[in-house]
């Protein structure tokens, strides 16, 4: 089996269309890439625990401070 363009008219159209769909994707990532920018927050806080201790919290258990 081997890879040839296609012969009709509506093979080569899709064949086309496919093509640019994957260039405007790159060109869409790239973009998007270039402009993405995570805006995080700065910030810092203390945690104090009465009575000291260890503490274990399950996974997915909600956390109150």
């Amino acid at each position: 089996m081997t890879l040839t363009a296609p012969e009709s008219r509506q093979g080569k159209f899709v064949l086309v269309l496919a093509f640019l769909a994957t260039v405007v994707a790159v060109l869409g990532l790239l973009l998007w890439a270039t402009i993405a920018q995570a805006q995080l927050p700065n910030t810092t806080t203390e945690l104090d625990q009465t009575p000291p201790g260890a503490v274990t919290v399950a996974p997915g258990a909600a956390v109150s401070y």
